[in-house]
């Protein structure tokens, strides 16, 4: 077995709820269908916030400003994932795949963190979403890291079994607490 050299975070369930599951629940709808076909015309750049909005307040009858604030009126950051990639896992490259646009960019720097990643890698700017293997290769490629000295920590099975299949390490994000615990029992910290 090759020595974790990269921890590689989701951000959508893992630094900050994800506001469509949010929005998607309470209406009672989950995220299947068109509503699973909209996500990824989002998330692969096909389409921008504006048209996914108004896709969603025509299908809810909620205006554009209500559905809009839903998904921009939000909690910070999750601070104790941050004190724990800053204080503990220095000795490592950091890196960030997300399904999402420059919105994410934005929230980061927001939050004065993309210090902490040393690669970004969005859907919206390669052309494909998780779980496409593609996302996952080149965001190990531009770490210059091999699937084996991977750790993928995302919230979604999906996710985390792309991962898998090419080799990289995975843990399924529920929370901190339970990260760490996770990563003190694989000697990472």
């Amino acid at each position: 077995m090759s020595t974790v050299t990269t921890l590689i975070f989701d951000f959508y369930g893992v630094f900050l709820s994800d506001p469509y599951d949010a929005w998607l629940h309470r209406h009672n709808l989950t995220r299947t269908g068109d509503y699973d076909e909209f996500a990824k015309k989002l998330d692969s750049g096909a389409i921008d916030h504006e048209e996914f909005f108004a896709l969603l307040a025509g299908r809810s009858n909620e205006s554009l400003e209500t559905v809009r604030a839903a998904f921009t009126d939000h909690e910070p950051l999750n601070a104790q994932l941050i004190h724990l990639i800053r204080s503990s896992l220095t000795s490592y490259s950091i890196g960030l795949i997300s399904n999402g646009s420059q919105k994410v960019r934005t929230l980061l720097n927001e939050a004065g963190i993309t210090d902490i990643f040393d690669q970004i890698t969005l859907s919206s700017e390669v052309g494909m979403i998780k779980p496409q293997p593609g996302i996952f290769t080149a965001s190990f490629e531009a770490l210059g890291a091999t699937a084996e000295e991977v750790i993928y920590i995302d919230d979604r099975e999906e996710n985390l079994f792309a991962a898998r299949e090419l080799g990289a390490q995975t843990i399924q994000f529920t929370s901190v607490e339970a990260l760490e615990a996770i990563l003190k029992d694989m000697s990472v910290i």
